[in-house]
């Protein structure tokens, strides 16, 4: 293990979103239970509207102290920074640090893909066949 100290390190912006606190409640519970802690690197600013000259919002991510994290995980959703995720996952892999990336296909990194088709085909099966909505509307 890289990071002797058992820590998974969490980059993401907005860890404020039900949808991120989530991961990161969730990743705290099930690292624990394993040994390990967890610690979030974070950014109120959303990158994706945030302009890409602006290092104020990302110098966060410039203080990473690789030797001292067993793995990495990226939410991918809330890190809209192609240039920040890439040179996050060279200097991790530098350092033999594995990145996860949540939401994303993405070179050097172990993925975790969302599929969420047969839920939907379900949930759409179901309006149709058991309530018998004959018109539906719906806008995924």
């Amino acid at each position: 293990m890289p990071g002797g100290d058992k820590l998974i390190g969490v980059c993401l912006s907005q860890a404020h979103s039900y949808i991120n606190a989530g991961i990161i409640a969730e990743l705290n519970r099930a690292a624990g239970a394993e040994g390990f802690r967890v610690t979030v690197m974070y950014t109120e600013l959303d990158f994706y509207w945030y302009p890409q000259g602006s290092n104020v919002a990302r110098s966060i991510f410039n203080a990473i102290n690789y030797d001292a994290y067993s793995a990495l995980v990226v939410v991918r959703e809330s890190f809209q920074d192609d240039q920040l995720l890439d040179r996050i996952i060279k200097e991790a892999a530098e350092h033999q640090v594995p990145v996860f990336c949540l939401g994303e296909l993405r070179n050097g990194c172990v993925s975790v893909l969302y599929d969420y088709s047969e839920t939907y085909k379900n949930f759409i099966s179901r309006v149709i066949e058991e309530q018998g909505i004959k018109d539906p509307f719906y806008i995924s």
